[in-house]
């Protein structure tokens, strides 16, 4: 049983992915190499709602300056990095699941952050990385600029939290999901 799941995602990745190829292709104007910096502004969305005992030792508000490189005629993989301010570095992977010429939907952006300062979410737990996923969306607003929108989650090494902290990683693990980064930001395509 497992194994015919994996396999049906994997398959449903795969034609996710051959569509968006074909897509970005020929929304691509035959660019091989695309290299966008995003500057977005946002903070957490979920924190209004949450009801724990423990007060949020989350970031209220964050600034990400991102680079992100793409190879538009050929996959609809990507790469990220880029700084959040005032806390860290971090790369990611993207995956363009949907593009045309003026949206496109990194709808699995996966990827890693090093805390350098502050951490973005849960600062009450010390680490040294953090695990990230998001999704986004971009409209073409001009030939080279982008608005963007982004949702980012920070969840703290998840060796750590979940060997050392054990049943306590609950309301964590509550503040990580519900203090998911928002950014909107505009992006320039170079």
């Amino acid at each position: 049983m497992k194994r015919a799941v994996i396999f049906a995602l994997a398959g449903f990745v795969g034609s996710v992915a051959g569509t968006s190829m074909a897509q970005e292709a020929s929304s691509s104007n035959g660019r091989i190499f695309e290299t966008e910096t995003v500057l977005g502004i946002g903070g957490p969305v979920g924190l209004a709602l949450m009801d724990t005992k423990q007060p949020s030792t989350t970031l209220s508000c964050t600034v990400p300056l991102l680079q992100r490189i793409r190879f538009p005629a050929y996959s609809s993989f990507g790469v990220e990095v880029g700084f959040v301010f005032p806390s860290g570095v971090g790369a990611s992977m993207l995956l363009d699941v949907f593009r045309t010429k003026n949206l496109r939907f990194p709808v699995i952006d996966i990827g890693v952050f090093k805390p350098l300062a502050i951490p973005v979410s849960v600062a009450r737990m010390p680490r040294s990385w953090d695990a990230t996923f998001g999704i986004g969306g971009e409209y073409r607003v001009s030939e080279k600029a982008w608005l963007t929108v982004n949702w980012r989650v920070f969840k703290p090494d998840p060796n750590k939290l979940d060997r050392e902290y054990g049943d306590f990683a609950l309301p964590i693990l509550e503040e990580v999901w519900k203090g998911g980064q928002l950014w909107v930001g505009l992006a320039h395509s170079w």
